[in-house]
């Protein structure tokens, strides 16, 4: 992908980068550029960086994100790093919409880390990925979630999307929130200092290897904010395996609620902290293999 001439680390950027943008994409320099707006992506759009510590976006305005994609397909950024302002205002890192389509196909992540951001770092709500991958991302230093991606509530699921080696840390909502998502999986994936870990709503068939949480501590009394470091919630075929793991637990490992069924695999706790209320809670008309 070609360089924009004439970056900038000092003034806005915008204009040049979503000119490159509108063109298909761009490679990203070493350095942090500022960008004012948020950055289009259009459908097969790459964005490509030294690696995301060396090449980042640093958006200015608190009331967006750093790029946006609406009804898109095929985006790729790897190597980039998005920086906004701090933990204020309610925009998240990247937005993934979808309005006129069925779902968004095609999203690929790779070596990239979203921080400061007073939203989500990925927002993804009834955006129905599908066929998407999320390697090597981090989420850190938000208002929100690290990890927001669901179907179309009452509607149709998202399907076959992948998250290895991923990390949430220091996000006041769940590290993950995956509703109305299916046969996906979380691989080598951490969530630290969040207020849960792992939350699935209305899922089917997913799966976890080796899979954790650290130092997870209630923000609030919801299901995204209690403490708790894996919840499942009105699920079907979730499958925890033998090699998932929590540290530093402040109040449950597992809650398996909402008439959840089909739910099994073994979490291993280690070094619970004096508060926490139990291993295991499984609600009335649920069910938990073990």
């Amino acid at each position: 992908m070609p360089v924009p001439s004439g970056l900038s680390q000092t003034s806005d950027n915008y204009a040049r980068l979503q000119a490159a943008m509108a063109d298909g994409g761009f490679s990203l320099p070493a350095g942090v550029f500022p960008v004012s707006r948020a950055l289009v992506a259009p459908v097969a759009c790459t964005l490509e960086g030294e690696n995301s510590y060396r090449s980042v976006l640093k958006m200015t305005s608190s009331a967006q994100p750093a790029i946006s994609m609406t009804d898109g397909a095929r985006l790729t950024i790897k190597g980039v790093g998005l920086t906004g302002t701090g933990i204020t205002g309610t925009a998240p890192g990247l937005q993934i919409l979808r309005q006129a389509n069925p779902s968004t196909f095609g999203l690929l992540l790779d070596d990239v880390v979203i921080q400061q951001f007073g939203g989500d770092g990925i927002n993804a709500v009834e955006a129905n990925l599908i066929v998407s991958s999320l390697r090597r991302v981090t989420c850190e230093n938000l208002g929100g979630f690290g990890f927001n991606v669901t179907g179309v509530p009452g509607g149709a699921a998202g399907t076959s999307v992948a998250f290895t080696s991923c990390f949430a840390t220091a996000c006041a909502k769940s590290a993950y929130r995956l509703q109305k998502m299916n046969y996906s999986r979380f691989d080598a994936c951490a969530a630290d200092a969040c207020g849960t870990g792992y939350v699935l709503e209305d899922c089917q068939g997913i799966g976890f290897t080796a899979s954790g949480t650290e130092g997870i501590a209630a923000t609030g009394t919801d299901m995204h904010s209690d403490g708790t470091s894996f919840r499942v919630d009105g699920c079907t075929g979730i499958d925890f395996g033998d090699a998932c793991w929590t540290y530093g637990n402040s109040h449950l490992v597992l809650r398996v609620s909402g008439g959840s069924v089909n739910v099994r695999g073994h979490i291993t706790e280690n070094s619970p902290l004096p508060a926490a209320a139990g291993a295991v809670m499984v609600d009335s008309g649920s069910q938990y293999g073990g």
